[in-house]
This record gives C-alpha cells, sequence and structure tokens, in this order.
C-alpha cells in the first residue's frame, strides 16, 4: 500500500512539475581537486554580493548576477560538449539546446554545474 502511495504522489509531482513553465536550477561547486562540497564552495565564494541565479522558463534559460568574464558550457547526458557561450553581462537569455542535460559555468579558477531536467 505504502508503495502505491508513492507511486501515486510522484506521478501527481510530475505532472506538477511538467505543468510549471518556470523552474530554477541548482548550481554546485566542482572540482577535480576536492571532494570536499562545502569547504569548496568556502574558498571559492562568488565574487558578487547578489547570488547567482538560473532558471528555465518556456525553453530559456535565464541568468541573473553573472560574474563577469564567464564561460557557460551545455553538455548532454554523455557529458560531450554541445555548445558554449562567453558573456560580460551580467544578466543575458540563451535558447535551450535541444539534448542538454548539464551546464557549467566557469569563472575565474572556479566552476558550477548545474542539471536540466
Amino acid at each position: 500500500m505504502k508503495q502505491l502511495s508513492l507511486i501515486i504522489l510522484m506521478w501527481f509531482s510530475t505532472l506538477y512539475l511538467n505543468a510549471q513553465q518556470k523552474f530554477d536550477i541548482e548550481l554546485f561547486p566542482i572540482s577535480v581537486y576536492s571532494n570536499d562540497r562545502e569547504n569548496y564552495h568556502e574558498r571559492h565564494r562568488m565574487p558578487s554580493k547578489k547570488p547567482l541565479k538560473v532558471f528555465c522558463e518556456d525553453g530559456m534559460i535565464h541568468f541573473t548576477n553573472v560574474p563577469t568574464s564567464c564561460r557557460i558550457v551545455f553538455k548532454n547526458e554523455q557529458g560531450e560538449i554541445l555548445c558554449q557561450f562567453s558573456f560580460n553581462a551580467t544578466f543575458f537569455t540563451i535558447e535551450k539546446p535541444a539534448s542538454a542535460a548539464c551546464l557549467e559555468i566557469y569563472y575565474g579558477d572556479s566552476t558550477l554545474r548545474g542539471f536540466i531536467s
């Protein structure tokens, strides 16, 4: 019975998420040198006082409070690079590449990764 109720709950949540046209993309710091995500994040804070925000709405990905001189890379599920962009603006919008599964934002010596659902 618990499994059935869990399946029904997951089904309704999927319907709800599909009905939403806007969702945030959570970003995580990544490093080849450290698996300690919290300490890595403390050492590589965003240079801006305003937090970087990325969200998807109607097939477009919106970026706000982006550090200047950053590079954004979109990858598919296999980790292959689909396309990349370089910007010197703090606010911009990009059309979501067709088979993009994640994006990576490179700025200075830091990198953030977010998964696109």
